[in-house]
């Protein structure tokens, strides 16, 4: 089997799968041993509210599939074309422990107050580069990474 020094993950990943204990066993799987897996992601925080960010919405625990009608992408914004989608919030808890219990060690985990894109709805620049959401700044964090080692 081909195996890796790192596996990398970043920026709307995991809200994709529905089994985290999955994904970690095939990240288990395809690195090598000493090797790490690092993940930058938006926080699940961001993951509860609504598009505007002005109330909770969404359960922060992986409850249920939650189902959206969507125009346009993320990637390419069509106006006038609909479509289902289908994403999963995931704790903090759910996280790390997925990656625990495939065997590899938490080195770090850190939570970041900007995020690097723009994309987010009602964003501020805080400075080139930096980017927050006005009526949270500096409240919850945008963005959390962590790293995780194959013994």
């Amino acid at each position: 089997k081909e195996q890796f020094d790192i596996v990398f993950a970043s920026y709307g990943v995991i809200l994709w799968l529905p089994d985290l204990n999955e994904w970690a066993s095939m990240i288990a799987y395809f690195l090598k041993p000493k090797g790490f897996f690092y993940m930058v992601e938006f926080h699940q925080f961001m993951l509860i509210f609504d598009d505007k960010f002005e109330r909770l919405e969404y359960s922060y625990f992986n409850t249920e599939v939650i189902e959206s009608d969507m125009e346009g992408s993320h990637a390419a914004p069509e106006p006038g074309v609909s479509k289902k989608e289908y994403t999963w919030n995931h704790s903090f808890s759910e996280i790390l422990n997925s990656l625990i219990q495939n065997g590899l060690r938490i080195e770090f985990f850190n939570e970041h107050m900007n995020s690097p894109f723009d994309f987010l709805r009602g964003v501020c620049v805080q400075e080139k580069g930096s980017y927050c959401i006005p009526s949270l700044k500096n409240k919850i964090p945008l963005l959390f990474s962590v790293k995780a080692s194959k013994q």
